[in-house]
């Protein structure tokens, strides 16, 4: 079951994370890190450029998070979030996914 978060939520670092280890499982800093989202749907994924920021946050070593803030008329739906990760000059890029959903706002 995956993650859902409520249209018009605005995420921080308990929500789209990523964090970086090295070979011995520590927590590492890493020389380049972005993120896409896609809206996932019956004919593949789009990409949703409404819901990007441009940065990227540092919370701790290695521990990074997408700040999001989710539109209230987002599609409700499955989405991915496409964490783009270069750990060192010496390595090559890699990409890491994780899908979440987008559910209506409660009201009360």
């Amino acid at each position: 079951m995956a993650i859902s978060y409520e249209r018009g939520s605005t995420l921080g670092p308990q929500d789209l994370y990523v964090f970086i280890r090295n070979n011995a499982n520590e927590y590492v800093d890493v020389e380049e890190v972005s993120y896409e989202i896609f809206y996932v749907d019956d004919c593949g994924t789009t990409p949703m450029l409404t819901m990007q920021e441009n940065a990227v946050i540092r919370f701790g070593v290695g521990q990074y998070y997408a700040p999001v803030n989710v539109p209230v008329d987002a599609p409700i739906g499955t989405y991915l979030i496409r964490w783009d990760i270069k750990k060192d000059a010496d390595t090559n890029r890699f990409a890491v996914e994780n899908k979440f959903n987008i559910k209506k706002l409660k009201r009360c």
